[in-house]
C-alpha cells in the first residue's frame, strides 16, 4: 500500500479575546481575580490565545504529557527535559473539527491553561471545570512555537492512497489513487490498526459514536492491520491518533462535553 502525504500548514492561533474586567470595590489597590496563567515553565516561543465556547459539545480530549510521550510527544523529537517543562498540563490529543473548540481553531498539541480564567494544571482539573461550566465558557490555550509543533508526531491526515491490491508499486495514473482520511492506532483502536475514512468529519463522528456507546454510523472503507509498525512510521510519518476498530482492550475516549 502506498500513501502520498500532504502535511497541512500551521494556521495562526485564533484572535485574542479581552480578559474579563476586574470587579470594582476591592480594598486591594491592584485587584486581579483573573491573573494571567503562569507559562514561565513552558517551552519558549509559543503563543497564548483565549476562546469563547457557546456550544454544549467541546469536542476535545485532554491528556498528560506522560501519556503522550510514546506518540504525540515521542523521543527523540522531544527530550525528557522538554516533557518535564510541561509538568502535568492538559494537552489536546484529539479535536473534532466541526465542534466547539475545533471550530474556534484549537488543534492537537495545544495546552489548556485556564477555564473561565481560572488556571488548570492537569487534565482531571480541566475536565471537572469544563463539565461544571455553563455556556458561554472561556478557555485559554498555549500553542507551541513552530519549531516544536513541527516535531509533533500526528498519525492522522488527508492522504492519497492505493489499497486495491497487495502490490508495492505506486499507481501510474492519477485514477489509481483515492483520497482518504487516514488514522493509525490510538485511543479507540488497537495500535496496529490503520483505518481509512472518507473525511475528517466522518472520523470525528466515529469517535463520538464510540464515546457515546452507539453503533458506529460511518463506514470504514479499509481496515489494514499493520504488522511492522516501524515500517509504516517511516513511510507514512504517523504516530499518535485514533482509529475505529474497537475490539477488546480499547479504551473509550474522554470526549469533553
Amino acid at each position: 500500500m502506498h500513501l502520498s502525504m500532504h502535511p497541512p500548514p500551521h494556521p495562526p492561533p485564533p484572535p485574542n479575546l479581552p480578559r474579563p474586567p476586574t470587579p470594582p470595590g476591592s480594598s486591594d489597590p491592584n485587584p486581579n481575580p483573573y491573573p494571567n496563567p503562569d507559562i514561565s515553565q513552558l517551552p519558549e516561543g509559543g503563543t497564548t490565545f483565549p476562546i469563547n465556547i457557546h456550544s454544549p459539545l467541546l469536542g476535545v480530549m485532554l491528556e498528560t504529557p506522560e501519556k503522550l510521550k510514546l506518540n504525540l510527544l515521542q523521543h527523540p523529537h522531544f527530550t525528557p527535559q522538554f516533557l518535564a517543562s510541561l509538568q502535568t498540563r492538559p494537552i489536546v490529543s484529539f479535536v473534532a473539527k466541526q465542534h466547539g473548540a475545533g471550530a474556534m481553531g484549537v488543534e492537537i498539541g495545544d495546552i489548556c491553561l485556564s477555564v473561565n480564567w481560572k488556571q488548570v494544571s492537569a487534565p482531571e482539573e480541566a475536565t471537572t471545570a469544563i463539565r461544571a461550566s455553563p455556556r458561554p465558557m472561556s478557555l485559554e490555550f498555549y500553542r507551541l512555537g513552530a519549531g516544536d509543533r513541527d516535531k509533533l508526531f500526528i498519525a492522522e491526515g488527508d492522504h492519497m492512497v492505493k489499497y486495491d491490491d497487495m502490490s508495492q508499486s505506486a499507481p501510474h495514473k492519477y485514477s489509481g489513487w483515492k483520497g482518504k482520511f487516514v488514522v493509525v492506532g490510538g485511543i479507540i483502536a488497537k495500535p496496529e490498526w490503520m483505518n481509512m475514512y472518507r473525511s475528517k468529519e466522518e472520523y470525528d463522528q466515529a469517535v463520538m459514536d464510540v464515546h457515546a456507546g452507539r453503533k458506529v454510523r460511518v463506514r470504514v472503507r479499509v481496515r489494514v492491520r499493520v504488522r511492522v509498525r516501524v515500517r509504516v512510521r517511516v513511510r507514512v510519518r504517523m504516530g499518535m491518533e485514533i482509529g475505529m476498530q474497537c475490539n477488546g482492550g480499547c479504551v473509550k475516549p474522554n470526549l469533553l462535553n
